[in-house]
C-alpha cells in the first residue's frame, strides 16, 4: 500500500526543494562573471580574484545549507513514514504469518508424503533388484558343492515363480533366471564329470593300494620265510660247528692224554735210571722217590701227571707259602716243600717265595707223595 502525494519524480521533488530552476540560472551567471580572470598579475588582480572566489564560496555555502535543510526535513519525513509503515504492517503481518504457516504446513505434509512414497518405491525397487541379484548369485554358492547339491539348487530355482511382483523388472528377472539356470546346469555337468573322474582316480588308487599292500604282504612273507630259513641254517651251522668243536676238543684231549702218558713214561724211565744211579734212600722222601717209578707204574694216570705235562710258563710271578696253602686247601710248610725238592726261589724278610710257575709241579709232587705213602701202607 503506497499512495504517492505528488506526481513529481524524486529528482523533480529534490529540484523543487532546492529551488534549482532559479539557483541554476543565478549560479551560471555568477560563474560567467569571473571567467575573464585567467591569471593574477598584480595586487589589484589578486583582490579581484579573491573577491570573485569569496562570492562563489558564499553561493556554494548557501546551496549546501539549503541542501542540508532539505535533507533534515526529508529525514524527519522518512522517519515518520517508517513509523507509520510499521504501524500499518503490524495490523496485517500476523494474519499473513498465520496464513503462510498454514500453507507451509500443508506443503511440508505433501513433501513428507511424497518422500515417504519415494522411499517406499525405492525400497520396493531395491527389494526387486535384490531378488534378481539373489537369482544371479546362485552359481557363486556352488564352488564347493557336490553335483547332488547343485541339482537341489537347480530344482529350487526352477520352482521359483517370476510373477508380477517384479513389476517393471519382470523381463529382467525372467532373463536372470534362465541365464542362471543355464549356468547352474553347466556347473552341474562339470561337477558330474569331475566327480566321475575323481571316482575313477580313487578306484585306480584303491586298486594300486591293494596291489601295493599285497606286494608288501608278499614281501613280508618272503622275508619271514627267508629269516626262518636263515635261522634254521644258522642253527644247523651252529650245531655243525659245535659237533666239530667237540671233535676238536676230543682230539685235543686225546692228544693231551697221549702227551701226558708219554711224558709220564719218559719221566718214569728217567726216574728209574736216576734211581739206579743214586745211593740207597735214607729218608721218607728218598724212599718215596726211590720206589716212585715202580709205584707210579701201578697207579692210574692222575691230574698231577697232566699238570706236569703242561707246566705254567714262568713269567716271574712269585707266591708265598700261605698262598700255596690257600690254593691247596690244607697247610704245608717250607720244610715239607723242600723235602719234595722245592726250595724257595727268593726270601723276603721271613717269607719264603716260590715261583707261580712251580705250582703245578708242587701239586704233582704232593700227589705222588700221598699216593706213594698210601701204597707203602698197603704193602706193609
Amino acid at each position: 500500500m503506497n499512495t504517492p502525494t505528488t506526481q513529481l519524480t524524486v529528482a523533480a521533488r529534490a529540484a523543487v526543494a532546492m529551488g534549482s530552476s532559479k539557483a541554476e540560472a543565478e549560479l551560471t551567471a555568477l560563474a560567467l562573471q569571473s571567467k575573464s580572470i585567467t591569471a593574477v598579475t598584480s595586487h589589484d588582480g589578486r583582490a579581484e580574484c579573491h573577491a570573485a572566489a569569496m562570492t562563489a564560496k558564499a553561493a556554494r555555502v548557501g546551496i549546501e545549507k539549503a541542501g542540508k535543510a532539505a535533507r533534515d526535513d526529508a529525514t524527519q519525513f522518512s522517519k515518520a513514514v517508517i513509523s507509520e509503515e510499521r504501524r500499518l504492517v503490524n495490523i496485517i503481518e500476523p494474519e499473513e504469518c498465520r496464513l503462510v504457516n498454514l500453507r507451509d504446513e500443508w506443503d511440508a505434509k505433501i513433501a513428507r508424503e511424497k518422500a515417504a512414497q519415494a522411499e517406499a518405491e525405492r525400497m520396493a525397487l531395491a527389494a526387486i533388484m535384490q531378488r534378481i541379484a539373489n537369482i544371479k548369485k546362485f552359481p557363486l554358492l556352488l564352488e564347493n558343492s557336490s553335483s547332488e547339491s547343485v541339482m537341489d539348487d537347480i530344482e529350487k530355482l526352477e520352482s521359483m515363480d517370476i510373477d508380477d511382483s517384479f513389476k517393471a523388472y519382470y523381463g529382467e528377472a525372467v532373463e536372470a533366471k534362465a541365464s542362471t539356470l543355464q549356468t547352474m546346469r553347466d556347473i552341474y555337468a562339470a561337477k558330474v564329470r569331475a566327480e566321475t573322474e575323481a571316482l575313477r582316480i580313487k578306484a585306480e588308487q584303491d586298486a594300486q593300494f591293494k596291489r601295493m599292500q599285497a606286494e608288501r604282504e608278499e614281501l613280508s612273507r618272503l622275508r619271514a620265510e627267508k629269516e626262518l630259513r636263515d635261522a634254521e641254517e644258522k642253527k644247523e651251522r651252529d650245531a655243525e660247528f659245535a659237533r666239530l668243536q667237540r671233535i676238536r676238543d676230543e682230539i685235543a684231549a686225546t692228544q693231551l692224554l697221549l702227551a701226558a702218558e708219554k711224558a709220564a713214561a719218559e719221566k718214569r724211565e728217567a726216574d728209574r735210571i736216576a734211581a739206579e744211579q743214586k745211593p740207597a734212600p735214607t729218608t721218607v722222601a728218598e724212599v718215596v722217590e726211590a720206589i716212585a717209578p715202580e709205584i707210579m707204574q701201578r697207579l692210574p694216570l692222575s691230574a698231577a701227571c697232566l699238570a706236569e705235562a703242561h707246566p705254567i710258563a714262568d713269567n716271574g710271578a712269585m707266591m708265598k707259602t700261605g698262598e700255596i696253602c690257600d690254593r691247596l686247601g690244607f697247610i704245608v710248610n717250607a720244610e715239607f716243600l723242600e723235602s719234595l725238592g722245592f726250595k724257595p726261589a727268593a726270601i723276603d724278610k721271613a717269607a719264603k717265595l716260590y715261583k707261580v710257575s712251580q705250582f703245578p709241579a708242587i701239586c704233582a709232587a704232593i700227589v705222588r707223595h700221598v699216593e706213594a705213602v698210601s701204597v707203602m701202607k698197603e704193602a706193609a
